[in-house]
């Protein structure tokens, strides 16, 4: 095939332009009668390879945990740290995270109820460093000394809001 050995393109760059060319094609044959026979239609897509997921090693993990806790001048350093540590010890998606609520997470703090792709609801229990980073998390979080608002969102903005995805994908990548 052409785009993939003179263009050289990739798996996935190859089912993509098929996929477009599949999608003109019948819209030319069945909506606009412009062709006789849909020459798509028994066109296989390429193989794509599976990757693995991109993960930090024991050294790189324990690395970002001590920047975040050596990070004194941090207003934020135990909710970010908080925050790092159920990404880590959960495997839960960011999208789960910041959608949080005070009442997903039971009253002994073992196990969190998140939304996940799809809307479904998923349980994941807690292992006892997400545990007692979330307790001191939470203890910061419901002082009425320090936070004045009525949200019910777990992880807080600078501002008292729900903290968005772009606040935490910073947060990592400093």
């Amino acid at each position: 095939m052409y785009v993939g050995r003179e263009r050289e393109n990739s798996p996935t760059t190859r089912m993509r332009k098929l996929s477009a060319l599949r999608s003109f094609f019948k819209y030319a044959h069945v909506k606009e009668h412009i062709i006789d026979v849909n020459p798509t239609a028994d066109v296989d897509a390429p193989k794509k390879s599976s990757t693995l997921p991109k993960y930090l090693t024991v050294e790189e993990s324990v690395a970002l945990l001590n920047a975040i806790k050596d990070d004194r001048q941090s207003k934020t350093r135990i909710r970010d740290y908080a925050i790092v540590v159920l990404f880590l010890n959960t495997g839960m998606r960011l999208s789960e995270l910041v959608g949080l609520n005070l009442e997903s997470i039971d009253p002994e703090v073992t196990m969190v109820k998140v939304f996940g792709k799809g809307s479904k609801e998923r349980i994941i229990y807690l292992n006892k460093a997400a545990r007692t980073a979330l307790i001191e998390y939470l203890r910061e979080r419901l002082d009425p000394r320090h936070v004045r608002t009525s949200s019910n969102a777990v992880f807080l903005s600078g501002r008292e809001n729900r903290i968005s995805n772009k606040t935490i994908q910073w947060m990592v990548q400093k």
